[in-house]
């Protein structure tokens, strides 16, 4: 790594993926609390950003932890940069949006919006219009919710401004929580129970004359199992698909991805991380198919 100024006293502070890689003389017990204590000092314990720090000098990466300094050998850089202000005239923070952007993004031209609603991945929280559709999702939860409590008779008004589209008929009692609403489609004569969970970054289509029970959630968003561009804050998600007359008992937790055949009853507290067939009868954590639904039903 280089430093950035062109002074002697010129400083560069790194947060990034450096401690899987570095060490320092003493040895590596300790690397983390080190790193993270130069952190503290280069920028105050409230203001430290997410990885770890490493502080070089003179193109030497060193910590300093007590009366010790320990010498980083290898290190890489993640997504902040300090030069010293009488060098530079001034500090420059590479964002965690900037650094995902130049490392991940090179040959994307596409807005993060844009990668978001394809499926790819993309930088959560870094789109206006996607946090303007946020918070207006958010505004219309509070006012479905508050005119539903106030008995409006026109009360449905705010639901149907705030999901991509309800059938006849349909019903969901609030209070209810997304993540935009615009995603959210469901379809005729299904009746949708209290504190619906539906993190709507990509489609949740749910089919007509569904019973949804209550404290039901259906999660689309993933995160990269690498620690490395999941603390870069990467993320996509996966559509669920629920077919017609499902019947989701209170708690279930749909996972990113999932489609639920029509006809299918999912138990109570099941946790769906797979897709579940037509006409069955499945429970459980994570959910699997118990039997059959038969005449005997």
């Amino acid at each position: 790594m280089e430093t950035d100024g062109s002074s002697d006293e010129s400083e560069t502070v790194g947060f990034g993926d450096g401690a899987d890689h570095a060490c320092r003389d003493a040895g590596d017990d300790d690397l983390f609390g080190a790193l993270l204590i130069a952190a503290m000092s280069a920028f105050g314990p409230a203001k430290v950003p997410h990885g770890l720090v490493s502080v070089v000098r003179r193109g030497v990466a060193f910590v300093n932890r007590g009366c010790t300094r320990y010498r980083v050998r290898s290190y890489t850089m993640s997504d902040v940069t300090i030069n010293d202000a009488g060098a530079s005239g001034g500090q420059h923070r590479q964002t965690p949006a900037e650094y995902a952007e130049e490392h991940y993004f090179q040959n994307d031209s596409r807005t993060n919006r844009e990668r978001m609603l394809a499926g790819d991945f993309y930088i959560g929280g870094d789109d206006p219009d996607s946090a303007r559709i946020s918070q207006q999702g958010y505004a219309l939860c509070d006012e479905y919710y508050r005119a539903t409590v106030g008995v409006d008779p026109d009360a449905g008004r705010f639901l149907k401004r705030l999901v991509g589209s309800i059938g006849e008929d349909s019903y969901v009692k609030p209070p209810l929580f997304v993540d935009y609403g615009e995603n959210i489609h469901i379809g005729r004569r299904t009746f949708v129970n209290m504190n619906l969970t539906a993190l709507d970054v990509v489609d949740i289509t749910i089919g007509d004359d569904c019973q949804i029970g209550p404290n039901v959630q259906l999660l689309t968003p993933v995160h990269p199992i690498d620690p490395v561009p999941r603390r870069d804050k990467l993320e996509a998600a996966k559509p669920i698909v629920i077919g017609d007359n499902v019947w989701l008992g209170g708690g279930v937790i749909v996972c990113p991805g999932v489609t639920i055949g029509s006809n299918s009853v999912i138990g109570a507290g099941s946790v769906v991380t797979r897709d579940i067939p037509a006409n069955v009868v499945a429970v459980g954590n994570p959910c699997r198919v118990l039997r059959p639904i038969d005449d005997r039903d």
